[in-house]
């Protein structure tokens, strides 16, 4: 066994807790401390209701990177691609 086995599992652990402890509490007690409120207010996340160019460059940027981050993990860890 090398220490990467242990340090992901701990890693991976430690980091679902310290995001999903401070947001389950926030849900519970203020929905304004969310991950989501705070990317609708500082990000000026919306629903479009005209055309999908009304968002910001935060908006698309953030979006980007969490789907090319969401894509990449996925496939090199479940289907051991890239």
């Amino acid at each position: 066994m090398t220490w990467g086995r242990t340090y992901w599992a701990v890693y991976l652990i430690v980091a679902a807790l310290a995001f999903l402890g401070p947001e389950i509490y926030a849900l519970c007690t203020n929905f304004k401390n969310t991950l989501s409120d705070y990317a609708r207010y500082e990000l000026n996340v919306t629903t479009p209701a005209q055309a999908f160019n009304t968002h910001t460059a935060a908006w698309l940027l953030t979006l980007g990177a969490w789907l090319v981050v969401t894509f990449w993990l996925t496939f090199h860890i479940w289907f051991e691609r890239f």
